[in-house]
């Protein structure tokens, strides 16, 4: 269905306008104006207010829920494509497996732009794929498994018809602007590396998959080379099989969070102190000070930063999908993980 657009006119705050200019102007996220930056962030809040909590029996490949694509629902086109997409994570029993070259990983909590693990948990199983006899091209691991990320929405759109929007989260989507849309997947699902040296000589490795110490990169005279390391592997165990439906099975959220601990202190002090904050039952303004507080964040910093745990823990079953009273609320799970961690 075309798209109908609507000028509006806003009075907005400068400062925010300036930080909005130079995201657009250092290419992070893809983004070339402000029009698009500012309509993925209003999508990407609109879906927390709604609080759309994604259940689903089965996702096997074939079976598709009945229902009708919703209007305004982004569909993908397969552009003649037509190879299905497991969307389960299918694991390996073992392969090849390195600590890489020395790199710059800053382990530090992820953004909100990383607001989902499963899609980024899903393209560490397909590098383990075509990386367990070895390493392969870091640039070419990109375009294909980004390539794949578009026939796995489209699998899921099939299957979940109106039901599909939160099974898609981070995966690429949009026809429209598919440039952004790949930038965006590779850089918050999987990960990037900086073109030139950046810290004390050393190229800077983001994203979750070098954060979360599951990847490797080798340095090569045809170019930067990537493949599991032994963490990775050990991460793929946990997650084999997992589908897209959320809340996430508790045995393997549980054995998540002790990979995290282990091997990414930075991003499990997000989920951690997530816990410990809304056990307090805050409204959003509360939690954001709270946040901001916590690591001495800037405002947009802590929002960002908040936007995305929180939706991490929703998708992991730790907080309830719905506000109750304008606050947030723990689940059950989330309650027992935190007393576990205080403990």
């Amino acid at each position: 269905m075309e798209q109908v657009l609507r000028p509006v006119r806003l009075l907005m705050n400068a400062q925010l306008i300036r930080r909005v200019d130079e995201v657009i102007a250092s290419g992070l996220g893809g983004f070339t104006t402000r029009e698009e930056l500012i309509e993925e962030a209003l999508n990407s809040y609109l879906l927390e207010l709604r609080d759309i909590n994604f259940r689903s029996p089965d996702l096997s490949v074939g079976k598709p829920v009945a229902g009708t694509l919703q209007e305004g629902t982004e569909v993908v086109r397969d552009e003649g494509r037509s190879r299905s997409v497991p969307t389960r994570i299918i694991s390996l029993p073992s392969g090849f497996a390195t600590q890489g070259d020395e790199m710059f990983v800053e382990d530090v909590p992820l953004l909100g732009l990383h607001n989902r693990d499963w899609p980024s948990l899903w393209a560490l199983s397909r590098l383990a794929h075509v990386s367990a006899a070895g390493p392969v091209p870091f640039a070419s691991f990109l375009e294909d498994v980004t390539a794949e990320a578009w026939r796995l929405a489209a699998s899921l759109q099939a299957e979940l018809g109106a039901h599909a929007k939160p099974a898609t989260l981070m995966l690429p989507t949009n026809v429209l602007k598919k440039q952004s849309a790949n930038i965006g997947f590779q850089n918050f699902a999987v990960g990037s590396v900086s073109s030139k040296p950046h810290h004390r000589g050393l190229h800077k490795v983001t994203g979750p998959l070098p954060v979360w110490r599951a990847i490797a990169f080798l340095k090569g005279a045809k170019g930067l080379q990537v493949s599991l390391t032994k963490q990775g592997w050990e991460l793929l165990k946990i997650v084999d099989g997992l589908g897209a439906d959320q809340p996430h099975n508790r045995g393997v959220a549980e054995a998540f969070f002790s990979y995290l601990r282990a091997n990414s202190p930075s991003d499990w002090w997000g989920f951690e102190t997530m816990l410990r904050e809304v056990s307090h039952t805050p409204t959003r303004d509360a939690l954001l000070t709270a946040m901001a507080d916590a690591r001495e964040w800037s405002p947009s910093i802590a929002s960002s930063a908040t936007q995305g745990y929180i939706a991490r823990s929703r998708e992991w079953g730790l907080v309830e999908p719905k506000l109750t009273g304008g606050t947030y609320r723990l689940t059950d799970f989330g309650k027992e993980t935190l007393h576990n961690v205080q403990r």
